[in-house]
């Protein structure tokens, strides 16, 4: 883990970095300084509100919104936020989506129904024809409980 001042960067983090070129795997005085400016960006709220403004709504209230889900998590989450309604969506069905357009064999399920749940949940207390991003910032702004 690589720390700047009061701010710690999760190992997480820090295997990306190292794994994108970005610091090295010994971290030198060159890269603790660039986490230090990496540190400024990522923690004053107008550079974070400049950096979000790049994304579509969409995406956006998604990674506000679940910011721990991973690339395949929001496939899901989206999947099923964009169904019309009465139409259901199989797990199965996921599954196969999953390996064909993400390339992930054997996805665990448990997880698809999680994620499932929390998606029904947004939706049902969400207005009629709200757009993804909509639902998302109205269950957030209404404190319902999505993870339940």
């Amino acid at each position: 883990m690589g720390t700047t001042g009061n701010f710690e960067f999760s190992e997480k983090i820090t295997r990306k970095l190292m794994r994108d070129g970005l610091i090295s795997s010994r971290i030198t005085d060159d890269d603790l300084y660039f986490m230090g400016l990496l540190k400024r960006v990522w923690t004053d709220e107008w550079y974070v509100a400049q950096m979000c403004k790049m994304f579509r709504p969409e995406k956006r209230a998604v990674m506000l919104a679940f910011p721990d889900f991973n690339k395949i998590q929001r496939y899901i989450l989206k999947a099923y936020l964009k169904l019309a309604p009465g139409v259901k969506l199989r797990v199965p069905v996921v599954v196969d989506r999953i390996h064909t357009y993400l390339g992930v064999t054997n996805y665990d399920k448990a997880d698809i129904i999680r994620i499932r749940q929390i998606a029904y949940n947004i939706r049902k207390n969400s207005h009629k024809k709200v757009k993804t991003d909509q639902m998302i910032e109205l269950a957030l702004l209404e404190k319902i409980s999505i993870f339940t």
